[in-house]
């Protein structure tokens, strides 16, 4: 007869903690247990009801359903237990949505615009989480504010991606 007083080995595997994503979301663990088979395996997110989590064969590794988050913060949690009632729990886990894109907002210059004037444009990017922004004039590095001062036709180029992989 085998004796089992140890609880069942969790491993996160997603969404990692403080990860920015866009959905639908599955979260995934490996569970295992070296003494016993595993009973359940559940996980719950932002605090609401257990739910059974499946097993993907052959393996170790469980997921949840397809989830749909509103943007924000988000929590999720797991436990599982063996088949001698042995029991772990990981979690809470932070994790953040966002389905918007970067919003881009240049000010002081117009598409088309034709004028006897420097032109000063400006230009903010907007994100709950940005990650990274490039502007480029004529194919050049753009810093916000510099003054355009010389007569031609300009192309000014701006696009920003957040840690969500949401693109502008």
């Amino acid at each position: 007869s085998v004796v089992d007083r140890t609880p069942p080995q969790l491993a996160l595997i997603a969404p990692m903690a403080a990860a920015v994503l866009h959905g639908p979301i599955i979260a995934s663990i490996n569970a295992h247990d070296a003494l016993s088979v595993m009973g359940t395996v559940e996980v719950r997110f932002d605090g609401g009801d257990w739910s059974d989590a499946q097993v993907l064969a052959p393996g170790d590794v469980y997921q949840s359903t397809a989830q749909d988050f509103p943007d924000g913060e988000h929590a999720m949690e797991w436990r599982a237990s063996d088949a001698a009632d042995n029991a772990a729990q990981l979690g809470p886990i932070a994790f953040a949505v966002d389905g918007s894109v970067p919003l881009i907002n240049i000010s002081g210059v117009a598409d088309g615009d034709v004028g006897n004037q420097t032109v000063v444009p400006v230009i903010a990017i907007s994100d709950a989480h940005p990650r990274t922004s490039e502007a480029t004039l004529n194919g050049q590095t753009y810093i916000s504010g510099t003054p355009i001062i010389a007569s031609g036709n300009y192309q000014l180029v701006v696009s920003a991606d957040d840690q969500a992989d949401n693109h502008s």
